[in-house]
């Protein structure tokens, strides 16, 4: 019945779960209008961690979903900013990072952030949410690099204050 959602919401332990079940859809539906990717902090009692910690990726992600004409929002929530991926359509994207939970802290680079911003020109409403008990450190890697996203009309950014040097790398109307 894949062809009649007009949503999808997926809570996975892991990237590497959440990839194993995104190869298995086939084709998305002409309604789809909505993705909701929940990764960590999951329901399982102890969290799995990824295969290689930090490194996760939804490779299967664009083929479930790019040919999904109607798809306009999209809601990433984990705790790993390598898995956050967009797609040209979307108009609305949240990014919203939770706590890490491995030992390690691993910093959060700006550039994660920015590669999705800039496959998203058409986006008319941001949110990138931080939780502001995050030990990880923002880290401005690449410190002239700007994305422009010339239609948003609507930016929330919930984070710790030292995240918003964030928006020196945006250009909005």
């Amino acid at each position: 019945h894949y062809a009649r959602w007009k949503s999808f919401a997926l809570e996975a332990p892991t990237a590497y779960f959440a990839d194993f079940v995104l190869n298995r859809l086939i084709e998305p539906g002409a309604l789809l209008e909505e993705v909701t990717i929940k990764l960590g902090e999951s329901i399982e009692a102890i969290p799995l961690p990824d295969p290689v910690q930090g490194q996760g990726h939804l490779a299967n992600f664009r083929a479930a979903f790019e040919g999904a004409r109607s798809l306009r929002s999209l809601i990433f929530i984990t705790d790993t900013p390598q898995t956050w991926i967009s797609l040209p359509q979307i108009t609305s994207l949240t990014l919203q990072l939770n706590d890490c939970q491995f030992d390690h802290h691993r910093p959060i680079f700006a550039s994660e952030i920015l590669d999705v911003l800039s496959q998203v020109s058409s986006l008319q409403e941001l949110a990138i949410i931080v939780s502001r008990s995050d030990k990880r450190n923002l880290n401005l890697d690449n410190a002239v690099r700007v994305v422009t996203l010339p239609e948003l009309s609507s930016l929330t950014m919930d984070m710790p204050i030292s995240f918003m040097a964030f928006l020196q790398h945006l250009r909005t109307p």
